[in-house]
């Protein structure tokens, strides 16, 4: 990606193809501000976190200066994949409208590191205009399913419901690492009407990503989501009963100790008419 002119995003955008988002206008940064700006990009991987603190706390503190840099450095060949890192991290906790622009730039980077990690930023971002470009790499079979779980849980954090589709079939996916994601991030944004969906990933044969599942629907904090977590109570796997019983007591405000005593005040609950159960 690097080119070898350094350009950056300036604040005036230009409008992109039909889907896209807007594309920024470029030009010409000043080398001060990327030598600063390379500087502390670098400070910000230091071995002592003082440093750390106080180069992520110089980059804050750069105002409207910061993201023409991140930019310039993002595109210069000798910035290393550590770097990279940092610099997708300031772009997303930046609110500078510029940063969304430059996202999705990175979205079509090589690297798929780069496309995954430029997704995140752009979820955290806040960036709705990026909304289209992430669910066209969410729903993309031939992109990699890391990068398409990351676009997709950004673009649920914009209220995609394209995005939710595509984290329901990554519940199937052979990674149990990509399951356990998808489930917590449909429990997180897609609300009370996947409790079953959810649900249905408590028979995941990996414990973590029944875990997640139980998380899932604690998040959901709605009674759809109580079967669901009364069921996971009598998981074979003692962490998951626990932190089914733990999320059960936080929605219900019941203080019940065991499975069993759980199981048997839902059954009872079940039958307590509606009025009651509100």
């Amino acid at each position: 990606m690097a080119t070898t002119t350094l350009l950056v995003f300036f604040a005036t955008p230009r409008v992109g193809n039909a889907g896209e988002p807007p594309v920024a206008a470029k030009d010409d940064i000043d080398p001060d501000v990327l030598r600063k700006v390379k500087k502390l990009i670098k400070g910000t991987l230091s071995d002592e976190a003082a440093d750390r603190e106080k180069a992520w706390a110089e980059i804050k503190g750069m105002g409207n200066l910061v993201v023409p840099g991140l930019i310039g450095l993002y595109r210069q060949p000798e910035t290393t994949p550590p770097m990279m890192g940092s610099i997708l991290i300031a772009l997303g906790d930046s609110k500078d409208p510029r940063s969304g622009p430059a996202l999705a730039e990175m979205l079509m980077a090589k690297d798929l590191s780069v496309r995954r990690d430029a997704a995140r930023a752009m979820g955290d971002s806040g960036y709705r205009d990026g909304r289209k470009v992430l669910e066209s790499l969410a729903v993309d079979t031939k992109e990699d399913d890391e990068v398409r779980l990351f676009a997709a849980v950004a673009a649920a954090k914009l209220e995609s419901q394209a995005a939710l589709e595509v984290l329901i079939s990554l519940l199937k996916n052979k990674k149990a690492e990509i399951r356990s994601r998808a489930v917590f991030a449909l429990g997180k944004y897609g609300g009370v009407k996947h409790a079953l969906t959810i649900e249905s990933v408590l028979v995941d044969a990996d414990k973590s990503v029944r875990e997640d599942a139980v998380e899932a629907l604690r998040l959901l904090n709605k009674r759809e989501a109580w079967g669901g977590l009364v069921k996971a109570t009598g998981d074979s796997d003692y962490k998951v009963r626990n932190a089914a019983m733990n999320a059960l007591k936080e929605v219900t405000s019941k203080t019940f100790e065991k499975p069993d005593a759980w199981q048997h005040w839902w059954k009872e609950e079940q039958k307590a008419p509606t009025k009651e159960k509100d």
